[in-house]
């Protein structure tokens, strides 16, 4: 019973200390360090036991660690992400549109000059 409780603390403490971060980078970091953790231990048994292969297992441990970053960051931060390139690509359509519907070598025109010049054609 006791050993539930402790699992149960600790876990909370964790989830804690991660969500105490000030940053989402940071955030992400923290949720993915017990990969980070327990690929250290792997690497350390596994230079014990067959010291060849130590450089293999600390890159699929390297690997593991940054796929949990990208599928929490994914998870969490995706669309968020994706609606800001969208609005970044509209002003940038916007922009665009505005510098071609200037002919080349002429200053733009004022609000002034706009509502003289519609003025003007709606006379004629």
């Amino acid at each position: 019973m006791l050993t539930k409780e402790f699992w149960g603390i600790l876990f909370i403490v964790f989830v804690g200390w991660m969500l105490v971060a000030s940053s989402p980078d940071l955030r992400i970091e923290r949720g993915c360090r017990p990969v980070g953790w327990t690929g250290n231990v792997v690497v350390s048994l596994s230079s014990l036991v067959v010291p060849d292969h130590q450089v293999r297992v600390k890159g699929w441990f390297d690997k593991l660690e940054y796929g949990c970053r990208y599928s929490a960051w994914r998870l969490i931060y995706q669309e968020d992400f994706n609606k800001w390139q969208a609005a970044q690509k509209a002003e940038a359509d916007k922009a665009n549109s505005l510098a071609q519907e200037l002919e080349p070598g002429k200053a733009p025109r004022t609000p002034e000059e706009a509502l003289k010049a519609d003025s003007e054609e709606s006379a004629q």
